[in-house]
């Protein structure tokens, strides 16, 4: 995932249904550094109708490991995102056959510390 774009959608106020609530990672290609047209959300509010607090990412960075720090103002949180070592698959999409690969399924769409 390096070199890719990862972008903070903070949500609207004035939207029916709401819009945005997200992480999102954009890959973006290596030859023509152009965005490959896919775009994989990592964080969202599964239910942005109807939660007091939303989760809305303000920003975000990534730590000296790696790791991906993500600041939310309406539920005052800040999320940790880490991965474990392994080959990373390009397209999360994917499904893979070998069987000591498999990602880790994260049991919600937001932790309270990690995801």
């Amino acid at each position: 995932m390096t070199g890719d774009a990862f972008v903070a959608f903070h949500g609207s106020w004035n939207r029916n249904p709401p819009a945005g609530y997200r992480v999102a990672r954009i890959p973006i290609d290596p030859q023509t550094h152009l965005p490959t047209g896919k775009v994989y959300d990592i964080l969202f509010e599964s239910n942005a109708t109807n939660c007091n607090p939303c989760f809305r990412p303000v920003d975000l960075t990534f730590d000296s490991k790696g790791h991906l720090i993500v600041t939310a103002d309406a539920s005052s949180e800040l999320i940790h995102v880490t991965y474990k070592e392994r080959e990373l698959d390009p397209d999360p999409t994917t499904t893979r056959t070998e069987p000591s690969t498999q990602p880790t399924q994260p049991t919600s769409s937001l932790g309270p510390s990690s995801a």
